[in-house]
């Protein structure tokens, strides 16, 4: 089974009125790969319309079998299934989903549940990054340091998934099923 770190850096919490700035996709003890908008010619131009972004994305997706996310199944992957259900040529994929916040809620007693609290508590040699909102609204507009920093920000937070999903796999309950 090909296991994938998944995160999402995006410009608004609804995918209805917001676009994914970077995603972030890493193999179990593999490299990441990184999708930013920066990435696409003329992002400035298209700057509102993440649809090849979320394709490339999707493509590369479709070579794992299990997603990892954080908090994911309820933001990441309702997300991406909501930007890729506005592209007319996708087809839904199947994919197990384990989110590890899930893990981290039901069978640790930590005072907060978010990543950084976990990575903290386990100790992990990679840490989150803070972000300052303004960072994330430059981003949006399009300003390429913010949009750096944004990226930056998604690819630590897969490093330190990876970390704290290989710590906790003794707890993680069995996956579920997910259409992306």
């Amino acid at each position: 089974m090909r296991i994938a770190m998944l995160d999402l850096e995006t410009t608004n919490l609804s995918a209805n009125v917001g676009r994914i700035i970077a995603a972030c996709v890493k193999p179990l003890e593999g490299p990441i790969t990184a999708f930013s908008q920066e990435g696409y010619r003329g992002y400035q131009k298209t700057l509102w319309d993440d649809t090849p972004l979320v394709e490339d994305l999707e493509a590369h997706l479709r070579g794992y079998h299990l997603l990892v996310t954080y908090y994911g199944r309820f933001f990441d992957i309702p997300f991406l299934r909501s930007r890729l259900t506005k592209v007319p040529s996708h087809k839904p994929k199947r994919y197990w989903s384990l989110d590890l916040h899930l893990t981290a809620k039901n069978m640790l007693k930590l005072s907060s549940n978010r990543l950084i609290a976990l990575q903290g508590f386990l100790g992990l040699s990679e840490e989150k990054t803070g972000l300052d909102p303004d960072v994330w609204a430059k981003a949006g507009a399009g300003n390429v340091r913010a949009t750096r920093t944004v990226a930056h920000h998604c690819r630590q937070d897969v490093k330190v998934l990876e970390l704290a999903y290989t710590r906790l796999l003794d707890y993680v309950k069995p996956p579920v099923e997910v259409y992306v």
